[in-house]
């Protein structure tokens, strides 16, 4: 039977997030938990079409970042895990970053010039070249968005899926043990002074190339891995998170696309509790198992079991339109390049990176 994790294929990665997520109820976008002009120095916000390379001007400035010295975390496109919607380069005090602003994820300056600034890779491109090719441009444009529409009434179904399952996995659990070996594991990592709080990314997403999640939160010092159990797991994870958090904690919480929350960190503690996944050695494991009430077990195994497989269906469905999605973007992607004068913008993207030095060294 499977569980919420088992759809999504893990990509490695370093310190990076989804810059938001293809959920049941649309796109959502994460920015606001990342990035903020009160605390950043510069924002580059980079405008442009698909297929302007706005991805390679963001991994450019990255490079950049790292080679100074610079720690990067970078935001990832949930549509694309292959490409990048932003890079945080942080060096000392100082933190710069460079996102993708647009739509789904539109952002403009707060205080433009004084810190956000635009960077349009629309100047770079012919307007004359791509008014030749409209049509094209305009069936694609419009197929893509029925695709991404029929994925999301997919995904609707698939969330709707996961509530129902949250709840038995609740009405499984034996929520005397849970709650007492939660406190037995809030003292083994101890108390923080002052206020804990919780901030929500994004691990995994349901893209037009599969379901991926990253392995972000495994590169902890101490990972802990969690193996589900009758769809306890984001009840454990959503309990763990609020008692660590009124411990003191800053805990990270990863919410699933699909429905509630999938893994959590601590990263002051350098502590991490992810899904278990065949051939992973972890710290430590937790079988939520020694937690479920075996008789409702066996009173909601054919309610599981159908729910299993509507949800493997609906979840499919979705993968499948996001798919059709990704033709008709990167056909998109294609004509746009065809259109780009990408020596002008390799200019002005070695100018962006010669500021970023500077205002870094």
């Amino acid at each position: 039977m499977l569980t919420y994790s088992d759809y999504f294929e893990t990509k490695e990665a370093g310190n990076s997030y989804f810059a938001g997520a293809n959920t049941p109820n649309g796109f959502e976008g994460e920015y606001e938990n990342h990035i903020s002009e009160d605390s950043f120095e510069k924002v580059y916000m980079i405008k442009g079409g698909s297929g302007t390379g706005k991805s390679t001007l963001i991994r450019r400035a990255a490079e950049t970042g790292m080679r100074i010295g610079g720690e990067i975390t970078y935001l990832l496109c949930s549509s694309d895990p292959d490409s990048l919607d932003g890079a945080l380069i942080r060096k000392g005090e100082r933190q710069i970053a460079v996102i993708d602003a647009t739509a789904p994820h539109t952002m403009d300056p707060r205080y433009p010039g004084a810190c956000g600034e635009l960077v349009n890779c629309g100047e770079y491109w012919s307007a004359a070249l791509l008014e030749k090719r409209r049509d094209e441009i305009v069936a694609k444009t419009k197929a893509k968005a029925v695709a991404y529409e029929r994925a999301y009434k997919y995904l609707s179904g698939a969330g709707s899926i996961g509530r129902m399952q949250g709840r038995l996995g609740e009405y499984c659990a034996d929520m005397e043990k849970l709650s007492a070996y939660l406190a037995r594991l809030c003292e083994l990592v101890g108390k923080r002074k002052g206020s804990g709080r919780i901030t929500y990314c994004r691990t995994c997403a349901v893209s037009m190339k599969g379901a991926v999640r990253l392995s972000t939160f495994e590169n902890a010092a101490y990972t802990v891995g969690v193996a589900d159990c009758t769809y306890m797991a984001p009840l454990f994870y959503s309990l763990l998170a609020e008692r660590l958090s009124s411990e003191g904690h800053w805990v990270l919480a990863s919410r699933s696309p699909i429905y509630g929350i999938c893994e959590l960190s601590l990263p002051e503690k350098g502590i991490s509790f992810v899904p278990c996944r065949e051939g992973t050695s972890y710290a430590k494991r937790i079988n939520l198992s020694r937690f479920a009430d075996k008789e409702r077990m066996r009173e909601t195994k054919q309610k599981r079991i159908f729910s299993s497989k509507c949800q493997s269906s609906l979840t499919g469905g979705a993968l499948e339109s996001l798919s059709e999605a990704g033709e008709h973007h990167y056909r998109l992607e294609n004509i746009y390049k065809e259109a780009m004068d990408f020596d002008s913008l390799t200019q002005r993207t070695q100018a962006l990176c010669a500021d970023i030095e500077k205002r870094l060294q």
